[in-house]
């Protein structure tokens, strides 16, 4: 079994976009350590996915959670619901073609910008 970053319970509630999903407690945010977007592992009543969790804009994250989800759970606005943060996902590292590193080092200007 893997390490939870944080565990809590919320209500479902609407973003300033309109999605439906969860308002991350601060310290959730806080082991998060970015207040930028975040790639996550988590649960929402045992069902776990990956997503986005998305800056409120007041220092915390929003969770959404998808309507097959939701209506898997028979979840709705306002309902209250069991959330784990499971653990953030690396971005994938970009693979940087064979040509570009050659011309790249050909080029002190090129070396020195990238």
């Amino acid at each position: 079994m893997d390490r939870i970053l944080k565990r809590f319970r919320a209500g479902l509630t609407r973003n300033v976009r309109g999605y439906l999903g969860v308002v991350l407690p601060r310290e959730a945010s806080e082991r998060l350590g970015t207040r930028r977007q975040v790639s996550a592992v988590v649960s929402v009543a045992g069902i776990r996915f990956q997503t986005v969790l998305s800056p409120t804009g007041e220092g915390g994250h929003f969770l959404p959670i998808k309507k097959a989800v939701r209506e898997k759970l028979g979840i709705s606005f306002g309902d209250t619901v069991e959330v784990a943060i499971h653990h953030k996902v690396s971005p994938p590292e970009a693979a940087v073609p064979q040509e570009l590193v050659e011309a790249i080092a050909k080029s002190d200007t090129d070396r020195k910008a990238w």
